[in-house]
């Protein structure tokens, strides 16, 4: 199983498309890769269904009958080592050039000490200035070049920054080769993360095709280094001169901790929270579709959240979607900074002790929809899950009725994962923080955006946000968490995000049944004409071969530079999704 191939960074052309296909109407964010791309006509008509609000239920969890629409969850098969993980490599710098910062000012630390604000995601770092790397010019100028042998050219740079738990560097990057490489490691780590110019290009490209603009999408942060000090490699081939590299290292992330610390800030989760492993028996499966997230935001720092990989309905392929919650992800640029750490958990019930299972993954995540109606943020990983990842069973209709048992799955302060039970107490609708208020009225099953669960054991906290609920009855997830007011003194109420309502607003394109075969016909300006098949969910679009669609943002490339040849990006128009391959027949005359 591959995850979906990202889009390419081509340039497009004049082209016109006439598709038969239903149009959705979306609230929220849609990843309007090119939206905006000249010349382009899409026009749209024919049915794939629409999907009405669903009504009450008269008994909690999930009755069978006319209308059920839910998934059942999958495993992700183990697959072998992965480039978004650390490999036994050893370093090649000989010679690393040292910058050493000052010690943070004692405020800066105040930032994240723990304390959290329904709605707010839980801050474990910010952003630091790194002198004499803060533009191209300044950057170049400070790289020391090695000539390495049979061609090629390596420079290495350290950044200590002091007490830092860990640390990221965020790489501002308008030129690289393709084929250089970047390695990132701790002076004392025996494994270090490499990423090609490549994967910073691609991803790049995302963040441009989203709507991105300015610096925050051309950067590219580290992984996390858990390390007062981040060494960085540079590597470039024969081919490449060392003149047309166009980088600078303006700012890097200064943890305040790390998974070395169980994510501690500054202390770990209440003590009335429920080790998940003492109902693994229960809950094995879904507690494997959850991860802890680390991401940042460019000028601020760090956060923590989790999220929950989910299952769709296409039963030949599995795509690592990704749902966490709209205030943690937003931007194209913060989902592009995602590391998870999957299995992030006891080694036993209340051993307090970390598992030898855990896997840190970086690679970054491509977001398709987020919307504060809901706090829904989706998003397709860049890198498939670890083996014996879960994809979590979810269900959208009938809707649970009130006094539905539910169960959440998270990791409060980023700690190791916990498990909290309730049942829902209403619907609600909710409206986004305003200078930190939190502000939820009640509302009915038709109308209402989140659940209101009511907790009777173990609670939510600080960097639970985001994490799925489940109902106990099938155990499928129903919603995210926006926040609330639970504390081990009052187990309060929390509020959860419909996964039904965004399901119907935009989600179903994703996750919904795949449709009949559709027939597109592909036209352009000038001679020429082309065949579309269909590669939906294939990397690289390698999977050549006609497919169905689904019903938002349609794709289609015509190849690099204005040559006419085979490609594969994302484009929205007017909520349309569709990924296939363009193949002309011709070229431009």
């Amino acid at each position: 199983m591959e995850p979906d191939a990202p889009p390419g960074s081509t340039h497009l052309g004049s082209h016109a498309l006439s598709i038969e296909q239903d149009v959705l109407n979306q609230g929220g964010y849609v990843n309007p890769s090119l939206r905006a791309v000249a010349g382009l006509i899409l026009s749209f008509g024919l049915a794939a269904g629409a999907f009405a609000a669903p009504a009450d239920v008269a008994s909690g969890g999930v009755s069978e009958g006319a209308g059920l629409i839910r998934v059942e969850p999958e495993v992700q098969p183990f697959t072998g080592d992965s480039s978004a993980r650390a490999k036994a490599v050893p370093p090649k710098a000989k010679r690393v050039k040292a910058v050493q910062l000052a010690a943070p000012e004692p405020g800066q630390n105040a930032k994240t000490r723990g304390e959290g604000k329904t709605g707010v995601p839980l801050q474990i770092g910010f952003n630091r200035n790194v002198p004499g790397f803060e533009d191209e010019a300044a950057t170049i100028s400070a790289l020391e070049w090695e000539e390495q042998l049979g061609g090629g050219h390596l420079a290495a740079v350290s950044i200590n920054s002091p007490g830092a738990a860990a640390l990221r560097v965020g790489l501002v990057v308008n030129r690289v080769h393709a084929a250089a490489t970047f390695r990132f490691y701790g002076p004392d780590d025996a494994k270090l993360f490499e990423v090609t110019g490549q994967e910073i290009l691609d991803l790049i490209a995302r963040n441009l095709d989203s709507g991105e603009q300015g610096r925050a999408a051309h950067t590219y942060w580290s992984p996390v280094i858990e390390s007062a000090t981040i060494v960085m490699e540079i590597e470039l081939p024969p081919d490449a001169k060392t003149s047309e590299l166009r980088i600078s290292a303006p700012e890097i992330s200064h943890l305040v901790t790390s998974s070395r610390m169980d994510f501690q800030v500054p202390k770990v989760a209440a003590a009335c929270e429920i080790d998940a492993m003492c109902q693994v028996g229960t809950w094995g499966t879904q507690m494997n579709a959850v991860a802890r997230m680390i991401f940042t935001e460019p000028g601020v720092g760090s956060f923590l959240c989790t999220g929950t990989l989910l299952a769709d309905q296409d039963p030949n392929t599995s795509v690592p979607y990704f749902l966490s919650a709209n205030h943690c992800i937003s931007s194209s640029a913060a989902a592009s900074s995602l590391e998870t750490y999957w299995f992030y958990r006891s080694s036993a019930c209340n051993s307090g002790v970390l598992g030898s299972s855990m896997v840190h993954q970086t690679g970054g995540a491509s977001l398709l929809y987020a919307d504060a109606n809901t706090d829904t943020s989706f998003m397709r990983l860049n890198a498939a899950p670890p083996g014996g990842a879960v994809f979590a069973g979810w269900v959208v209709t009938p809707v649970p009725a009130v006094g539905a048992a539910t169960t959440a799955i998270h990791h409060p302060t980023g700690d190791l994962l916990k498990i909290s039970f309730g049942s829902v107490q209403g619907y609600w609708t909710c409206t986004p923080p305003s200078s930190g208020n939190f502000s939820c009225s009640g509302s009915n099953s038709t109308s209402g955006t989140f659940y209101a669960n009511t907790l009777n054991s173990g609670i939510t906290e600080p960097g639970s946000s985001g994490s799925g609920l489940f109902l106990d009855n099938g155990h499928y997830l129903i919603g995210q968490l926006y926040g609330g007011s639970s504390s081990c003194t009052n187990p309060g109420t929390d509020f959860y995000g419909r996964l039904d309502v965004a399901y119907n607003a935009a989600l179903s394109a994703w996750l919904g049944p795949v449709g009949p075969p559709q027939t597109l016909t592909v036209t352009r300006t000038g001679p020429g004409t082309g065949t579309v098949h269909d590669v939906q969910r294939h990397d690289e679009c390698g999977g050549k071969r006609d497919r169905q669609f689904r019903r938002l943002n349609h794709a289609f490339d015509h190849g690099d530079e204005g040559g006419y040849g085979n490609g594969c990006r994302d484009i929205v128009a007017v909520g349309i999704r569709v990924r296939h391959h363009l193949q002309h027949a011709a070229r431009a005359g």
